[in-house]
């Protein structure tokens, strides 16, 4: 699946459709896509640098997956991100390399992954306002739990 010729693209919604892999050259045409909606798929990889040409993208929801992990590098190239939707998935824990390029990231819902601590990788997203890991293990935590950065 590629989106060849897209080049203007700003949003595009692949839920309940039937992608298992995200591969780096999959959108390497949509330099100007702003949100991408993978929710509800049969995803169980995304390989490291998958969205390194989507420069603009803001809001990446690949939601209620089969992710077991994070690869180092993954969100290389959006630096714009602000808001990552993760949760539904089975991520165990967060690989803190996976988040190096996201500065902007103000956003960041876990609800619903097999993580048994409070992640570290957040530490280092300064700009980081939400924080959505409702359910850690046995665990609860206040949904939406503000991170201040004062």
């Amino acid at each position: 699946m590629t989106f060849r010729g897209l080049i203007r693209l700003i949003a595009l919604d692949l839920s309940y459709n039937a992608p298992t892999r995200i591969e780096p050259r999959m959108f390497r045409d949509v330099f100007f896509l702003q949100t991408l909606n993978l929710r509800n798929n049969t995803i169980d990889r995304i390989d490291s640098n998958a969205f390194l040409l989507l420069y603009n993208l803001h809001t990446l929801e690949p939601s209620k997956n089969r992710l077991h992990k994070l690869e180092a590098q993954l969100f290389n190239g959006p630096s714009v991100l602000n808001r990552l939707t993760l949760s539904g998935n089975a991520i165990a824990s967060l690989n803190p390399l996976a988040f190096r390029d996201c500065s902007n990231l103000k956003e960041l819902y876990l609800s619903e992954t097999e993580q048994t601590t409070v992640p570290d990788a957040p530490r280092d997203l300064t700009l980081l306002k939400t924080l959505d890991s409702a359910t850690i293990g046995a665990a609860f935590i206040t949904a939406r739990s503000a991170i201040s950065t004062s």
